[in-house]
């Protein structure tokens, strides 16, 4: 769909993509978009992780990202759902409240990302390996997510 560059670098994006919801950072979404769009990197695969969202959340954010740009080529493999050390659980709960009570009206009108079924996706790592195998000694990870895969 989009244009790339004969010497685009091919890239691995790992991202806790919280792009739509309500009290999450925007960042991973808008770093995604701008590689997407890039003439200069092309995309290869995208892992989903868990840190600013859970990592169901990021992948079913990155699948309606993807979506929106009508991009179906590039794989998204769903990560680990904890970090190396250590607990986001009550990180995701405190940011879950925040949309409740009374910031309820904050969040009104801001649409919603769709369900998705991701239990049906590769493993994040399967698909980092894919594509390294695919393209041998030229993929370039950038880790934007907590980088647990």
């Amino acid at each position: 769909m989009f244009l790339k560059n004969s010497n685009a670098i091919p890239l691995v994006i790992d991202t806790d993509n919280a792009f739509g919801m309500p009290v999450r950072d925007l960042d991973d979404g808008i770093a995604l978009i701008l590689s997407l769009v890039a003439e200069q990197v092309d995309v290869k695969a995208i892992v989903a992780s868990a840190c600013n969202c859970r990592a169901y959340e990021a992948a079913q954010n990155t699948l309606y990202l993807l979506k929106q740009f009508g991009i179906t080529d590039i794989p998204v493999g769903l990560g680990a759902e904890t970090p190396l050390s250590g607990d986001r659980e009550a990180h995701h709960q405190f940011l879950d409240a925040k949309t409740a009570g009374p910031w309820t009206a904050y969040w009104d009108n801001s649409p919603q990302i769709p369900a998705a079924d991701v239990s049906v996706l590769p493993s994040g790592v399967d698909v980092l390996i894919d594509a390294v195998r695919t393209n041998p000694h030229e993929i370039v990870v950038v880790a934007l997510g907590s980088f647990t895969n």
